[in-house]
């Protein structure tokens, strides 16, 4: 969809959130908001009004900016994950499957929970937005959620067709990758992925998108039944697969 454009502000040393411009209508969108300068700005450098704005989890590095924002396009349509009390705002609640135009396209939602209780993604065709619930190499640690819910979120993600570029909501690549090389030392495919993301970093760039395709080469979050990843977590075999992602898990959280 060569009319939408997806914009990157950085914000907090490691925090991204996404300005999504449709050409056709001039509509503009924002998933997360942790810092309004940062948006403001950008939205100053390209000339956009602000139209929407999506929250992806309470969390406040990806929230604390809305008053601001709300100030600034008091006519701005506010969402957030159904349930989510925590997100104090008067907005529209949105349910796993919903939909809603920005622009020419619409943007689904899908529940992603594990980070936290309520964790929403969002996805318009070739584009997914995840929030915490999924980084480049690595994923949200378990706040709220179980193995379980962290193993369906997973699956749900990596259904996504190979090409769908993922915007993330923080710049961890790098020391994820270091956390994949212990787990998976064998996989070339991370060593090369991360001299190629040092490079990128070296000149000031970001690793946001990854890819779905990307993400089943590297992230051993994705690769939890590849045999070399299962001789690492379990070599005895007495674990199933939720087991193994949470023992992987509880692994990232020490290292």
């Amino acid at each position: 969809m060569e009319h939408l454009i997806v914009k990157t502000v950085p914000y907090f040393g490691d925090n991204f959130c996404y300005l999504i411009h449709c050409n056709q209508t001039g509509t503009t969108s924002l998933i997360d908001c942790g810092e309004a300068a940062p948006v403001l700005k950008a939205l100053d450098q390209e000339g956009w009004t602000l139209h929407n704005l999506f929250i992806t989890h309470y969390h406040s590095d990806h929230s604390a900016g809305i008053p601001d924002l709300v100030a600034a396009f008091p006519e701005l349509n506010l969402f957030k994950p159904q349930g989510e009390e925590r997100l104090t705002f008067s907005g529209k609640e949105l349910q796993d499957g919903e939909e809603v135009a920005i622009g020419t396209c619409r943007l689904k939602v899908y529940s992603v929970v594990a980070h936290t209780k309520f964790c929403t993604a969002f996805y318009f065709p070739g584009h997914l937005f995840v929030g915490d619930a999924l980084f480049s190499a690595g994923c949200g640690r378990l706040f709220e959620g179980q193995p379980l819910e962290l193993a369906t979120t997973l699956k749900r993600l990596a259904g996504f067709p190979d090409e769908t570029k993922v915007y993330v909501g923080h710049e961890y690549t790098l020391a994820n990758l270091k956390f994949a090389q212990t787990v998976d030392p064998q996989n070339q495919a991370i060593s090369s992925y991360a001299r190629d993301v040092q490079v990128l970093r070296n000149q000031g760039k970001f690793s946001t998108p990854t890819s779905i395709a990307q993400e089943k080469k590297i992230n051993p979050f994705f690769r939890v039944d590849h045999p070399h990843l299962i001789k690492t977590l379990d070599p005895q075999g007495k674990l199933n697969h939720v087991g193994r992602v949470g023992l992987l898990r509880r692994k990232k959280d020490l290292f």
